[in-house]
């Protein structure tokens, strides 16, 4: 682990680290906020590191103050050396995460880091909820401002109740529907695990769950990505009783899975699979509707259900919030170059999705979720 302070006022030193040995923050992580963005947690980034990155792509900036060392703020940033120039980016730049920086500390902090890291060929990619912040900074030189799919909240209120009475008619209607009918039809019942590692089969049933709902709908799944797979499963189980699966059964049969983790009084919804021919019954609704329901009753605020413009979540009452990406560049060139490289990629991508690449779509997969940009 390479330790070096790249900037310091009378306050505060910042620190980077190059090949951070991630333990060894675990505990001071743990205890700072990170608004909702539960991928910039420790249990997120340890377990992206572990299984579907490579630790020599993070570099770690830390804000410490110099009377007691306290840590006040870290900055994960995935690098990526092209020889050419370096290319800076948010983990999960694609999962709707964001990094709100808020006070005259973390103005100093997210100023210094840019200018160490933009002193160099390099970009900068950050993918925000609210890129405001850069009014009250340095004016750096912002190649690209995109707008990118938007991702969605539920406020809860404080009963089920309250939130029916606030749901469009007809979906309130086609939700009753729904529930009537499979009651009619089946012994319906709902489990609620937790511990995935000593219940490691109940998330091996998701995987073959959720690789046939893609299969029916002509569509590549990233649970047949293993690393993927090994990646939720770390980050649901880094938060023990805190993340888990709901499960509902007919006539004992498990028919719908969805992944959750409640962090920050928050429920994540991760995501759900369901049998194909369970889709009349509109399993996969009805289950979100017992997490909703559950995460009500549990005091929760917000069920986040995660970045996509899903028609179906706006039925929920959900909040849109943008989520733009934001280019940051030292100079022409280095956008000029990383411009062409990306349109590329975006093309090489728009070809995975027609039939002519199909065949090798799990070594594409291997590399776009390696890259992640």
């Amino acid at each position: 682990m390479e330790e070096a302070i790249i900037a310091e006022n009378d306050e505060y030193f910042i620190k980077m680290f190059e090949n951070p040995k991630l333990d060894s923050f675990s505990d001071i992580w743990k205890k700072l906020q990170f608004g909702h963005t539960l991928y910039m947690t420790f249990e997120a980034v340890s377990s992206y590191v572990k299984n579907i990155g490579n630790i020599g792509d993070i570099v770690l900036f830390i804000l410490e103050r110099k009377d007691n060392k306290t840590v006040e703020s870290i900055l994960p940033l995935k690098s990526k050396n092209y020889h050419i120039y370096k290319k800076f980016m948010f983990l999960f730049p694609k999962a709707g995460s964001n990094y709100e920086l808020l006070g005259t500390k973390n103005r100093f902090f997210i100023e210094e880091v840019f200018h160490r890291i933009l002193s160099e060929r390099s970009i900068v990619v950050l993918q925000l909820i609210n890129p405001s912040f850069l009014e009250n900074l340095v004016k750096f030189d912002i190649k690209e401002f995109q707008e990118s799919e938007h991702f969605y909240v539920l406020t809860l209120p404080k009963t089920w109740q309250e939130l029916l009475n606030t749901f469009d008619r007809k979906f309130r209607k086609n939700l009753n529907y729904y529930q009537r009918k499979i009651t009619k039809d089946f012994s319906v019942s709902f489990e609620n695990i937790k511990n995935l590692k000593e219940n490691k089969e109940h998330y091996e049933s998701f995987v073959n769950l959720h690789k046939s709902l893609i299969k029916d709908k002509h569509q590549s799944s990233p649970f047949e990505y293993k690393p993927f797979v090994n990646y939720i499963f770390d980050l649901i189980s880094g938060f023990e009783n805190n993340g888990g699966i709901f499960s509902i059964k007919l006539n004992g049969n498990t028919v719908c899975i969805l992944l959750y983790v409640d962090w920050n009084n928050t429920r994540y919804f991760l995501n759900i699979g369901s049998l194909p021919d369970y889709k009349n019954y509109s399993v996969s609704r009805i289950l979100i509707a017992y997490a909703i329901q559950d995460a009500i009753n549990k005091g929760m605020k917000y069920f986040n259900f995660g970045q996509g413009d899903e028609p179906y979540k706006e039925d929920w009452g959900c909040k849109k919030f943008d989520n733009k990406s934001i280019k940051i560049s030292s100079n022409w060139y280095v956008n000029s170059i990383d411009s062409l490289i990306t349109n590329i990629y975006n093309l090489i991508k728009y070809f995975m999705r027609t039939s002519l690449l199909q065949f090798p779509k799990k070594i594409w997969m291997n590399i776009f979720l390696r890259k992640g940009d």
